[in-house]
């Protein structure tokens, strides 16, 4: 008896993981598909996930998946940091040149999410790197996201 309710128990958490694994996958499928022209900006990639998906949690999701699958990480300018550019400077030279390091990830999601209500900040910090703690803050950066439906 106690071998059946595990075996019943098991195939409903499968269940249960397969229902979230597609929402997520269908959520993933539609971030990608966003049309070239619309992400030359923020303000397109934004208005593009604002009309495709409704709630916050998506909205995130979608961001994520878009940059992380459109942005490479600038190893060649990884330690190169310019102490002038601002946020806005930030995001468009990522949407020009699809590359960046951890800052200019946290900064465009940051832009992104901020332009239809998704509470996000960028938090700058210290990279560690074989046992030394940089010198310089800022050279990494995450963002934080706090919608009603990930606290």
């Amino acid at each position: 008896m106690r071998y059946l309710a595990a075996v019943i128990l098991f195939f409903f958490s499968l269940l249960l993981n397969a229902q979230k694994s597609s929402n997520t996958v269908a959520t993933d499928k539609i971030a990608l598909l966003i049309p070239g022209p619309l992400t030359e900006s923020s303000e397109g990639i934004s208005s593009y996930i604002t009309s495709d998906f409704s709630s916050q949690k998506e909205r995130a999701r979608a961001i994520f998946v878009w940059i992380t699958n459109n942005i490479s990480y600038d190893i060649e300018n990884a330690f190169a940091i310019n102490f002038y550019s601002d946020s806005r400077q930030i995001v468009e030279e990522v949407l020009r040149t699809r590359k960046g390091v951890c800052m200019h990830y946290a900064e465009l999601f940051n832009d992104i999410a901020s332009r239809y209500g998704i509470k996000s900040f960028v938090v700058n910090g210290y990279t560690k790197q074989n046992g030394f703690v940089d010198y310089i803050a800022g050279a990494g950066g995450c963002t934080q996201c706090c919608t009603e439906e990930t606290k």
